[in-house]
Protein backbone atom coordinates (compact mmCIF):
# COMPACT_ATOMS: atom_id res chain seq x y z
CA UNK A 1 0.00 0.00 0.00
CA UNK A 2 1.02 3.61 -0.42
CA UNK A 3 2.41 5.48 2.54
CA UNK A 4 0.86 8.70 3.73
CA UNK A 5 2.49 12.05 3.17
CA UNK A 6 4.14 11.13 -0.09
CA UNK A 7 4.80 13.57 -2.92
CA UNK A 8 2.47 13.54 -5.97
CA UNK A 9 2.19 10.24 -7.78
CA UNK A 10 5.37 10.29 -9.90
CA UNK A 11 7.97 7.98 -8.38
CA UNK A 12 10.77 10.53 -8.37
CA UNK A 13 12.61 12.12 -5.46
CA UNK A 14 12.10 15.77 -4.59
CA UNK A 15 14.96 17.92 -5.90
CA UNK A 16 16.06 21.52 -5.55
CA UNK A 17 16.58 23.69 -8.61
CA UNK A 18 18.75 26.77 -8.00
CA UNK A 19 18.22 29.57 -10.53
CA UNK A 20 21.29 31.71 -11.19
CA UNK A 21 21.28 35.03 -13.03
CA UNK A 22 21.16 38.82 -12.69
CA UNK A 23 17.90 40.79 -12.48
CA UNK A 24 16.01 40.62 -15.77
CA UNK A 25 17.46 37.26 -16.80
CA UNK A 26 14.07 35.54 -16.46
CA UNK A 27 14.37 33.54 -13.23
CA UNK A 28 10.84 34.19 -11.97
CA UNK A 29 9.35 33.57 -15.42
CA UNK A 30 11.24 30.26 -15.65
CA UNK A 31 9.86 29.17 -12.26
CA UNK A 32 6.30 30.20 -13.12
CA UNK A 33 6.38 28.31 -16.43
CA UNK A 34 7.96 25.26 -14.82
CA UNK A 35 5.18 25.08 -12.24
CA UNK A 36 2.60 25.35 -15.02
CA UNK A 37 4.19 22.68 -17.25
CA UNK A 38 5.48 20.12 -14.75
CA UNK A 39 3.38 17.13 -13.68
CA UNK A 40 4.79 17.60 -10.17
CA UNK A 41 4.05 20.08 -7.45
CA UNK A 42 6.85 22.66 -7.24
CA UNK A 43 7.44 25.19 -4.48
CA UNK A 44 8.58 28.55 -5.92
CA UNK A 45 10.94 30.08 -3.35
CA UNK A 46 11.17 33.75 -4.41
CA UNK A 47 13.24 36.03 -2.17
CA UNK A 48 11.52 39.13 -3.58
CA UNK A 49 8.08 38.04 -2.33
CA UNK A 50 8.69 35.45 0.39
CA UNK A 51 7.89 37.68 3.37
CA UNK A 52 4.14 38.37 3.27
CA UNK A 53 4.50 39.24 -0.39
CA UNK A 54 7.54 41.44 0.25
CA UNK A 55 11.28 40.98 0.10
CA UNK A 56 12.81 38.50 2.51
CA UNK A 57 16.28 37.21 3.30
CA UNK A 58 18.40 34.26 2.28
CA UNK A 59 17.51 32.62 5.60
CA UNK A 60 13.79 32.86 4.75
CA UNK A 61 14.52 31.08 1.46
CA UNK A 62 16.65 28.38 3.10
CA UNK A 63 13.84 27.63 5.55
CA UNK A 64 11.22 27.46 2.78
CA UNK A 65 13.40 25.17 0.63
CA UNK A 66 14.08 22.89 3.60
CA UNK A 67 10.38 22.67 4.42
CA UNK A 68 9.48 21.83 0.81
CA UNK A 69 12.06 19.06 0.43
CA UNK A 70 11.16 17.55 3.80
CA UNK A 71 7.57 17.41 2.58
CA UNK A 72 8.61 15.60 -0.61
CA UNK A 73 8.00 18.66 -2.80
CA UNK A 74 10.46 19.89 -5.45
CA UNK A 75 11.55 23.49 -5.00
CA UNK A 76 12.91 26.14 -7.34
CA UNK A 77 14.97 28.82 -5.58
CA UNK A 78 14.57 32.19 -7.28
CA UNK A 79 17.48 34.44 -6.21
CA UNK A 80 20.40 35.95 -8.14
CA UNK A 81 22.98 33.54 -6.61
CA UNK A 82 25.79 35.36 -8.43
CA UNK A 83 28.63 33.75 -6.46
CA UNK A 84 29.40 30.42 -4.78
CA UNK A 85 29.01 31.83 -1.28
CA UNK A 86 25.38 32.78 -2.00
CA UNK A 87 24.66 29.28 -3.32
CA UNK A 88 26.38 27.31 -0.58
CA UNK A 89 23.57 27.48 2.00
CA UNK A 90 21.18 25.82 -0.46
CA UNK A 91 23.67 23.12 -1.41
CA UNK A 92 24.05 22.42 2.32
CA UNK A 93 20.28 21.90 2.61
CA UNK A 94 20.53 19.30 -0.15
CA UNK A 95 23.43 17.55 1.60
CA UNK A 96 21.61 17.55 4.94
CA UNK A 97 18.44 16.06 3.44
CA UNK A 98 20.06 13.76 0.87
CA UNK A 99 18.40 15.64 -1.99
CA UNK A 100 19.92 16.48 -5.37
CA UNK A 101 20.56 20.16 -6.05
CA UNK A 102 20.68 21.27 -9.69
CA UNK A 103 21.49 24.68 -11.20
CA UNK A 104 20.03 26.49 -14.19
CA UNK A 105 22.19 29.49 -15.13
CA UNK A 106 20.48 32.24 -17.13
CA UNK A 107 23.50 33.92 -18.70
CA UNK A 108 21.60 36.08 -21.16
CA UNK A 109 23.06 39.23 -22.77
CA UNK A 110 23.41 42.21 -20.43
CA UNK A 111 21.44 44.53 -22.73
CA UNK A 112 18.50 42.11 -22.78
CA UNK A 113 18.44 41.95 -18.97
CA UNK A 114 18.46 45.76 -18.72
CA UNK A 115 15.75 46.04 -21.36
CA UNK A 116 13.50 43.67 -19.42
CA UNK A 117 14.06 45.43 -16.11
CA UNK A 118 13.23 48.80 -17.65
CA UNK A 119 10.11 47.39 -19.30
CA UNK A 120 8.45 45.73 -16.32
CA UNK A 121 6.23 47.74 -14.02
CA UNK A 122 5.06 45.13 -11.53
CA UNK A 123 8.35 43.91 -10.05
CA UNK A 124 8.23 43.99 -6.22
CA UNK A 125 11.76 45.35 -5.67
CA UNK A 126 13.47 46.62 -8.84
CA UNK A 127 11.53 49.44 -10.48
CA UNK A 128 12.04 50.71 -14.08
CA UNK A 129 14.18 53.68 -13.02
CA UNK A 130 17.70 54.65 -14.22
CA UNK A 131 19.32 53.38 -11.00
CA UNK A 132 18.12 49.87 -11.79
CA UNK A 133 20.49 49.71 -14.76
CA UNK A 134 23.37 50.07 -12.31
CA UNK A 135 22.01 47.24 -10.15
CA UNK A 136 21.84 44.92 -13.16
CA UNK A 137 25.35 45.96 -14.21
CA UNK A 138 26.84 45.28 -10.77
CA UNK A 139 25.18 41.87 -10.50
CA UNK A 140 26.18 40.93 -14.04
CA UNK A 141 29.83 41.88 -13.45
CA UNK A 142 29.92 40.05 -10.12
CA UNK A 143 28.53 36.88 -11.68
CA UNK A 144 31.06 36.96 -14.52
CA UNK A 145 33.95 37.68 -12.13
CA UNK A 146 32.94 34.96 -9.66
CA UNK A 147 32.65 32.29 -12.33
CA UNK A 148 29.73 30.08 -13.25
CA UNK A 149 28.33 27.37 -10.94
CA UNK A 150 29.96 23.98 -11.34
CA UNK A 151 29.53 20.41 -10.07
CA UNK A 152 32.62 20.97 -7.90
CA UNK A 153 30.42 23.16 -5.67
CA UNK A 154 28.13 20.20 -5.10
CA UNK A 155 25.55 20.57 -7.87
CA UNK A 156 24.30 17.33 -9.43
CA UNK A 157 23.99 19.14 -12.77
CA UNK A 158 24.48 22.61 -14.21
CA UNK A 159 22.63 23.84 -17.29
CA UNK A 160 23.93 27.13 -18.68
CA UNK A 161 21.62 29.05 -21.02
CA UNK A 162 23.10 31.85 -23.14
CA UNK A 163 20.06 32.49 -25.36
CA UNK A 164 16.29 32.49 -25.04
CA UNK A 165 16.16 29.31 -27.14
CA UNK A 166 18.44 27.55 -24.65
CA UNK A 167 16.27 28.76 -21.77
CA UNK A 168 13.24 27.23 -23.50
CA UNK A 169 15.13 23.96 -23.97
CA UNK A 170 16.12 23.89 -20.28
CA UNK A 171 12.50 24.52 -19.32
CA UNK A 172 11.35 21.65 -21.54
CA UNK A 173 13.95 19.35 -19.99
CA UNK A 174 12.90 20.17 -16.43
CA UNK A 175 9.19 19.96 -17.27
CA UNK A 176 9.91 16.31 -18.15
CA UNK A 177 11.06 15.52 -14.62
CA UNK A 178 8.46 13.26 -13.07
CA UNK A 179 6.80 12.29 -16.34
CA UNK A 180 6.70 8.57 -17.17
CA UNK A 181 9.57 7.61 -19.47
CA UNK A 182 8.48 6.60 -22.99
CA UNK A 183 8.74 2.83 -23.58
CA UNK A 184 10.96 3.01 -26.67
CA UNK A 185 14.63 3.37 -25.64
CA UNK A 186 15.38 5.35 -28.81
CA UNK A 187 12.98 8.09 -27.73
CA UNK A 188 14.53 8.37 -24.30
CA UNK A 189 17.99 8.54 -25.81
CA UNK A 190 17.00 11.33 -28.17
CA UNK A 191 15.54 13.34 -25.32
CA UNK A 192 18.69 12.87 -23.25
CA UNK A 193 20.78 14.01 -26.20
CA UNK A 194 18.82 17.22 -26.57
CA UNK A 195 19.17 17.85 -22.84
CA UNK A 196 22.91 17.29 -23.11
CA UNK A 197 23.08 19.92 -25.84
CA UNK A 198 21.60 22.51 -23.50
CA UNK A 199 23.95 21.62 -20.67
CA UNK A 200 26.93 21.98 -22.94
CA UNK A 201 29.21 20.51 -20.29
CA UNK A 202 30.41 17.18 -18.99
CA UNK A 203 27.52 17.31 -16.52
CA UNK A 204 25.02 16.62 -19.29
CA UNK A 205 24.59 13.05 -18.08
CA UNK A 206 23.52 14.29 -14.68
CA UNK A 207 21.07 16.68 -16.29
CA UNK A 208 19.60 13.94 -18.42
CA UNK A 209 19.09 11.82 -15.32
CA UNK A 210 17.42 14.75 -13.60
CA UNK A 211 15.05 15.11 -16.50
CA UNK A 212 14.07 11.47 -16.02
CA UNK A 213 15.24 10.45 -19.47
CA UNK A 214 18.49 8.58 -19.01
CA UNK A 215 17.87 6.67 -15.82
CA UNK A 216 16.95 3.47 -17.64
CA UNK A 217 20.60 3.05 -18.68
Amino acid sequence: GSEGGQAPAAAVPAVMLVLVGPPGSGKSTFCTLLMAQSPLQWCHVNQDTIKQGGQGTREHCVRAATEALRGGVCCAVDRCHVNAEQRQAFLQVGRDLGAEVHAVVLRLPYNLCVQRVMRRTDHPTLKPVPQSKGVVGRMYKEMEAAGMPSPSEGFTSVMTCSSEAEVEAALRAWALYGRPRPPAPATGTATAASTATVAGTATAAGTATAAGTATAA
